[in-house]
C-alpha cells in the first residue's frame, strides 16, 4: 500500500471542508425562496345598551277641607327614559392570513388590537396555516365606550425562518394590516318597554297595564290622567297615598312615584262661641272658677292679651262674667270699625283655651284636647256655615312655612297688633279686622281644618 504524503493529507482536508461548507450553504440561501405572507381583517362590532326608566306622579291639589261627601283628586302619572346606558361594547371578525406557498408556514404569534385594546384571537387549529387563506376569528372588549368617528385596528402576523416541506427556505419576517377607518356598531337594545300600573286608575287592570315603549308616540316622555274620589271624614282628617308603579320589559327593574293627599272636615275641637259664654251655661263656668287672693285667676290670663286690659287687674270671677256678657253685648259689626265684634270673638276664643286646658282653668268643656294647642291652617278658613266657600287670612297673621298656626300664637298674633283695651286694632282697618274676626269665629264654630 502506497503512504500518503504530508502535502497529500493536507490537500484532501482541504477538499473535505469545500465539500462541508457547499452542504451547510445549501440549508437556506441556497435554497429557493418562499413568498412571504400576507395578513388583512374586517371588523364589525356590537354593544348592549339599556334604557332606564323614570315615574313621577302629580296631583293637582293635596288638601281638601269641606264637610262632608266626597273630594275628588286629578292625578297625572308621568314615565320617561334616558338616551341609553351604553355596556359590553364588541368588536369581533376575521384576521385572514394568506400563505402564497403550496406547503405549511408555522406562525409565531398573531397579535391584535383594536383602539389601543388587545384583543383576544381564535386558533383552534394553532400556529400552523396551510397554503391559501387561514382564517382565524377575533374579539375585542372595549368596556363601556362606543368608539366615536375612525378606530385605529391592526393585526401583526410574526414566523421565524424556516425550511418548508417543499425544501423552499422562508426568512424570519412579519405581516401588519392597519386600517383607521369607522366601525358599524349594532345596538342590543334592553329595557325599551315599561308596564306602569296604577291600582286607583279607574281602569285599572292588573293583567293589561298601560305599556309605553320606545317609538311611541310622545317618546321619551310620556303620560296619563285619571281621577279619584274620596271620602271627606265628618270630623279631622284622613291622608289617601296613591302610588303608582312601573317593571322594565326585559330587566324587570321597577320604580314607584307616591303622592298623598288629605280630606278634612272641621277640626274637632269642643269650642263653643261668644253665645254660650254670654248664656247661663258658659257664665256659671266662668263664675265657679278658682280664685287667688280674691283676684279670679281667668282675670290675669285674660289680661295678658292687650284688647282686654280694660278688665280690672283684681276682678274677681263675678266681675270676670260680668266683662265677658258687656264685651259680648256690645259686639256689633255696623260702625266704622270691626273691632267690637273682634273683641267678642277673641274673647270667645281665649275662654275656650283656658277652659279647655287641665292646667289653665280646667276642662270644663269637655274638649277632646287643649284648644289652645289646636293648629289652624290659615289658608283654608270657612266663611260661611256650610264651609262652602273659604278664605285664606296667612296675610292676616304670620303663619309658620306649613301655612298652619297654634290657637295660642294667633292670640298672640291678635294681641300684638292691638293696644290696650282694643281702641287702636290692626290700625282700625275694618277689612284687616273683619278678616282677624274670621278666623276666631270660624275657631268657636268649629269650621277650621287642622291637616
Amino acid at each position: 500500500m502506497r503512504k500518503l504524503t504530508l502535502a497529500a493529507i493536507a490537500s484532501l482536508v482541504a477538499l473535505l471542508l469545500i465539500v462541508s461548507g457547499a452542504f451547510a450553504a445549501g440549508d437556506g440561501q441556497d435554497s429557493p425562496a418562499a413568498e412571504p405572507l400576507t395578513v388583512s381583517k374586517d371588523a364589525s362590532g356590537e354593544y348592549d345598551v339599556t334604557y332606564v326608566w323614570t315615574i313621577a306622579k302629580d296631583v293637582d291639589r293635596t288638601l281638601v277641607g269641606q264637610i262632608g261627601g266626597t273630594a275628588t283628586f286629578t292625578y297625572t302619572v308621568s314615565v320617561s327614559h334616558d338616551d341609553g346606558q351604553v355596556d359590553e361594547v364588541q368588536v369581533s371578525g376575521t384576521i385572514t392570513v394568506s400563505n402564497p406557498n403550496s406547503t405549511d408556514v408555522t406562525l409565531d404569534g398573531i397579535t391584535d388590537e383594536v383602539d389601543g385594546t388587545p384583543c383576544s384571537v381564535d386558533m383552534p387549529g394553532g400556529l400552523v396555516v396551510g397554503p391559501g387563506d387561514t382564517a382565524f376569528s377575533y374579539d375585542c372588549s372595549l368596556g363601556d365606550s362606543l368608539p366615536s368617528g375612525e378606530v385605529f385596528n391592526q393585526v401583526t402576523v410574526d414566523w421565524s425562518e424556516q425550511t418548508l416541506s417543499d425544501g423552499t427556505y422562508l426568512a424570519a419576517g412579519s405581516a401588519q394590516f392597519t386600517t383607521e377607518a369607522a366601525i358599524s356598531f349594532t345596538a342590543n337594545e334592553a329595557d325599551t318597554c315599561v308596564f306602569v300600573s296604577d291600582p286607583h286608575d279607574p281602569g285599572y287592570d292588573p293583567d293589561s297595564p298601560h305599556v309605553f315603549c320606545l317609538g311611541d308616540e310622545g317618546d321619551p316622555n310620556f303620560s296619563f290622567q285619571y281621577s279619584w274620589a274620596v271620602d271627606v271624614p265628618e270630623w279631622n282628617c284622613v291622608d289617601y297615598e296613591n302610588t303608582a308603579t312601573f317593571e322594565s320589559s326585559d330587566n324587570q327593574r321597577v320604580g314607584s312615584a307616591s303622592q298623598t293627599v288629605t280630606a278634612c272636615g272641621p277640626a274637632r275641637t269642643g269650642a263653643l262661641g261668644k253665645g254660650f259664654w254670654q248664656g247661663r251655661n258658659g257664665q256659671a263656668i266662668i263664675r265657679a272658677g278658682s280664685s287667688t287672693a280674691g283676684v279670679c285667676n281667668s282675670g290675669p290670663w285674660l289680661r295678658q292679651y292687650n284688647p282686654f286690659r280694660d278688665l280690672s287687674a283684681t276682678a274677681t270671677c263675678s266681675q270676670v262674667a260680668t266683662y265677658v256678657t258687656n264685651v259680648i253685648k256690645g259686639a256689633n259689626a255696623g260702625g266704622a270699625s270691626m273691632g267690637p265684634m273682634l273683641k267678642a270673638q277673641m274673647l270667645a276664643t281665649a275662654l275656650d283655651v283656658y277652659f279647655s286646658d287641665p292646667a289653665l282653668g280646667g276642662n270644663m268643656v269637655s274638649a277632646p284636647t287643649p284648644i289652645g294647642g289646636v293648629d289652624v291652617y290659615l289658608a283654608l278658613i270657612c266663611t260661611d256655615a256650610s264651609c262652602s266657600a273659604f278664605e285664606d287670612l296667612s296675610t292676616v297673621f304670620p303663619g309658620t312655612p306649613d301655612g298652619k298656626e297654634s290657637v295660642l300664637q294667633l292670640l298672640a298674633d291678635a294681641s300684638n297688633a292691638s293696644t290696650s283695651g282694643g281702641s287702636m286694632w290692626y290700625g282700625n282697618v275694618r277689612s284687616t279686622q273683619e278678616l282677624a274676626k274670621d278666623a276666631f269665629e270660624a275657631l268657636n264654630s268649629e269650621r277650621v281644618f287642622d291637616p
